[in-house]
């Protein structure tokens, strides 16, 4: 249910093939009945089934994170809540400067 000044709606999906296992954020979602879609929104390191800004299906259970924007600050992002713990503390306050952390 989003609320005024909430944006950028995205999922993370977990996505294997041959290659192996890669999450990626999902965005421009349509959401109205499974399985769902979306576009790609990053570069593929190991998977090569997808890319940058292919549309994309998938369901509930390959949903590992969410995110969106309210009023400037990221809500959820919960893979990037763990990595700034092991990022140098400068790169990390300026991220979450960024993000309204």
């Amino acid at each position: 249910s989003p609320q005024p000044g909430d944006e950028n709606f995205n999922v993370k999906v977990r996505i294997e093939d041959e290659n192996g296992v890669e999450h990626f954020w999902v965005g421009d979602l349509q959401l109205d009945a499974e399985p769902y879609s979306g576009t790609i929104g990053n570069d593929a390191g190991i998977v090569k089934k997808v890319k940058l800004g292919q549309k994309y299906t998938f369901t509930r259970k390959e949903i590992s994170d969410w995110m969106y924007m309210s009023g400037g600050k990221m809500e959820g992002n919960y893979t990037l809540r763990v990595e700034l713990e092991s990022m140098p503390p400068k790169e990390a306050a300026a991220l979450k400067k960024q993000i309204g952390w």
